[in-house]
């Protein structure tokens, strides 16, 4: 099997060889013009140490360490030859999808100092991981920050698609005043997928539903505004609900509603309680008249003044007609 020869350029650092082969050590100047110097030579201060410390960690086999490294010093030094060693280390941690960028930025932005072999060594790379990413085109109106595993990738409108390796990955959305959105996504290696993201608006508004006896009178926050029933969006927090009709029992609720909620009341008012002056003044009559009818039953017969007492104690008893 041809044995492909990856380096980083201005290191003596071995890269892998396209997806499945290892590739050899290569100095540097097998890569780089002689007349250009090496890495080592050109960074200095920060981005040197950053430089330095990647190789390092490259070495150890911390290909997560390394990358980090090596994006601090691209980021000071500008140098286009660290965007390759940045692409070997996703490479490395089997991220297609962000070698895909990488070899990307690293031909755009070293067009114009890359030699043949460089560009066609990157090339080459690029093409072979084409089969382990797909791409995410998401259509969304303006103004949504997308993520994807929990890394973001831009603001909507985004006018390309996303790069993702293939297999399983997680969405999420979000925009003030927004609902969060997520979808779950399977990306297939060399394809293209295509999502319609919409978020549905927050409300500070809750739905209310009054359903009262017929002809009852709704009043809400101390104003009527309905009778029988009632429905409407309201402003969430803490309202008052009175529900009236004439000879019944008022009800008064208070409402603590929740934005984006719905509430229903049913309401059924109670008989106002009888006067009871009538049974009142009855009862004295009735009591009254027992009071009398008492009187007669146990006033004493004259007659009976002179007949001898009895017995029994402790009453009396009429003898009169007793032995005839």
């Amino acid at each position: 099997m041809t044995r492909k020869c990856w380096h980083h350029l201005g290191t003596g650092i071995v890269a892998l060889a396209l997806i499945s082969s290892v590739g050899r050590p290569c100095a540097a100047d097998d890569a780089v013009p002689a007349r250009r110097p090496s890495l080592s030579e050109t960074l200095t201060g920060d981005a040197k140490a950053d430089y330095d410390a990647a190789r390092l960690l490259f070495e150890d086999g911390d290909f997560a360490g390394a990358a980090s490294k090596f994006r601090q010093a691209h980021d000071r030094a500008k140098d286009p030859r660290l965007l390759w060693n940045i692409a070997v280390c996703e490479k490395g941690l089997r991220h297609y999808a962000k070698v895909q960028v990488f070899v990307g930025r690293y031909l755009d932005e070293g067009r114009d100092v890359l030699s043949p072999e460089q560009t066609r060594a990157a090339r080459e790379l690029g093409e072979a991981v084409k089969g382990f990413v797909g791409g995410l085109t998401v259509s969304a109106e303006a103004g949504i920050d997308i993520a994807i595993d929990g890394e973001p990738m831009g603001t909507t409108p985004i006018d390309h698609p996303i790069p993702l390796d293939l297999g399983a990955h997680k969405l999420t959305a979000e925009k003030t005043g927004f609902r969060p959105y997520t979808a779950s996504l399977e990306i297939a290696g060399g394809k293209q997928t295509n999502l319609d993201v919409v978020l549905l608006a927050l409300s500070s508004k809750a739905r209310l539903s009054v359903q009262a006896g017929e002809g009852d009178s709704i009043a809400f926050d101390g104003k009527v505004i309905a009778v029988t029933r009632w429905q409407a969006e309201v402003e969430s927090g803490t309202h008052s609900l009175r529900v009236t009709a004439p000879k019944r029992k008022p009800y008064d609720l208070r409402l603590d509603l929740v934005a984006g909620s719905n509430r229903n009341v049913d309401v059924t008012l109670e008989n106002e309680s009888r006067v009871l002056w009538p049974w009142i003044a009855g009862g004295i009559a009735l009591v009254g008249g027992a009071i009398i009818g008492g009187y007669f039953i146990f006033k004493s017969d004259p007659r009976a003044a002179d007949q001898p007492a009895g017995s029994l104690a402790p009453g009396t008893i009429n003898l009169s007609g007793w032995g005839r």
